[in-house]
């Protein structure tokens, strides 16, 4: 008798074929779109004939909306229609891709809908692309989380995108990505950006909401608009978050004003204001400054100067050494005669400190992370009381600098409650979680510090000091 060979080729064609039986059950032979992703798609059509450009669409709004299926289902059709496009489908992070819209695609979500499920289409899946026998192609990953994926973008030629769950892309990133579409020459006409969001304090309120270029449109869909849902998990997902009031009313109804009051340090429509504001004409002289120092890492040394609450964003410098950043300092003290030099003493900040000391700058040494000075029974530490007096009796009338770092940091930085007391985020949980270090933002918030509202002259002196909070 003979012996059977297994092979790893005659293992993937079995799977193949008990793949291709099971999406044979469900596969959908036309793609049928809801009212409002209908409205979507109008959306694409008006803004190409208004601008002549790729249009940029941002869908979604509530929890449920159909958001997903919709960036899905354009891009396998245009692909289908147009020989020869190329799709680049995203978000931030490669792996929450494929636990979420991959699964949308390839019918492996709970609707198990699989949207490629048509003729001529296949899966290099070890390269994460999909690819078409016309020519067409939806390669998908990650978009700023890793980046490999962002060296990727980087060479794209695109005719389409869609970026899944788009708050959660830095700004830059993201727009990098849209600049990539328009440079295939046989979907010219055909170019389109499309965007998915819940409600999110980010760059897309005042890109799409409040002042959106022409080709920027808003199309806001709620769960009731998405037939695939039924009432039944409406009815659950109302239940969960009826007693949270800012969540219910940024998933539920779509409000995108509702949502960042749960736990994030400032309001985004102040900042958005005080970053509009026109500044007044003020004497430079008698300004702050503020430096938050990095190492040699990937982090910055930013320095900020505060001119009567007027900021602003001196300088960024990357792998400085603190001597270098020193003389740079102290020429741009001879000019700017700061009445005090604020710098974040931990770490690499307290070589810059001793530097700038020992010159003779009136340079203050701050340790954010000791007791708070005023309200030691609110806060936990220094740097929450000054970033809480920032938000309560500064932002809503000073002029920030219009910077989308120090934007993207601001609407992103949270607090949490500690044995009762209020204490910001700590800067490594920041960076993990929102994948960019807050430099800009430190930087400014040191500026703004108003020495004599925490120590009287006596207990820092008038220059050359070092303002240890630890040991206040």
């Amino acid at each position: 008798m003979a012996k059977k060979i297994f092979s790893l080729e005659v293992a993937k064609a079995r799977l193949d074929v008990l793949l291709g039986e099971i999406r044979r059950r469900r596969i959908v032979e036309n793609f049928n779109y809801f009212p409002k992703q209908l409205e979507a798609i109008q959306a694409i059509a008006g803004a190409r004939l208004e601008t002549g450009l790729p249009p940029r669409i941002l869908y979604g709004g509530a929890l449920g909306g159909g958001k997903s299926r919709f960036l899905c289902q354009y891009a396998v059709e245009q692909c289908e229609k147009i020989p020869g496009s190329r799709w680049y489908l995203c978000r931030k992070e490669a792996a929450a891709f494929m636990r979420t819209t991959y699964l949308t695609i390839t019918g492996l979500s709970p609707d198990g809908v699989d949207i490629l499920n048509r003729p001529g289409w296949n899966e290099a899946l070890s390269r994460k692309y999909f690819y078409h026998t016309n020519g067409s192609r939806i390669d998908y990953g990650g978009l700023g989380g890793d980046k490999l994926d962002e060296d990727k973008v980087k060479s794209m030629n695109l005719s389409g995108c869609g970026i899944d769950e788009a708050s959660e892309v830095d700004e830059p990133v993201a727009k990098m990505l849209l600049a990539r579409v328009g440079r295939i020459p046989q979907a010219a006409g055909h170019e389109v950006c499309l965007l998915a969001s819940n409600p999110d304090q980010c760059w897309l309120i005042p890109s799409f909401l409040h002042n959106p270029k022409p080709g920027w449109v808003y199309v806001p869909s709620l769960m009731t608009d998405n037939k695939y849902l039924s009432e039944a998990y409406q009815a659950s997902v109302k239940d969960v978050y009826e007693e949270m009031p800012e969540y219910y009313d940024a998933l539920v109804h779509g409000n995108w004003a509702a949502v960042g009051a749960a736990n994030k340090v400032f309001v985004y429509e102040q900042i958005l204001e005080a970053m509009a504001r026109k500044p007044e004409d003020t004497h430079r002289a008698g300004c702050q400054l503020g430096i938050d120092v990095a190492g040699m890492g990937d982090d910055s040394t930013v320095v900020a100067a505060n001119f009567k609450s007027q900021y602003q964003i001196i300088n960024k410098f990357k792998k400085q050494k603190a001597i270098v950043t020193a003389e740079y300092v102290i020429e741009i003290y001879e000019t700017l005669r700061p009445t005090a030099i604020l710098v974040d003493d931990v770490g690499y900040g307290g070589r810059l400190t001793d530097l700038l000391a020992t010159a003779g700058l009136p340079v203050f040494g701050i340790t954010a992370h000791g007791r708070a000075i005023n309200n030691p029974n609110r806060f936990v530490n220094f740097k929450t009381e000054y970033f809480w007096n920032f938000r309560e009796d500064i932002l809503a009338e000073c002029n920030l600098p219009n910077d989308p770092a120090l934007r993207e940091q601001m609407s992103n930085i949270r607090y949490i409650l500690r044995n009762g007391k209020t204490m910001i985020e700590p800067k490594d949980a920041y960076k993990t979680r929102a994948g960019m270090s807050p430099d800009e933002m430190d930087a400014v918030m040191l500026s703004s510090i108003d020495l004599l509202k925490y120590w009287q002259p006596s207990e820092y002196g008038y220059v050359n000091s070092k303002v240890n909070i630890s040991d206040v």
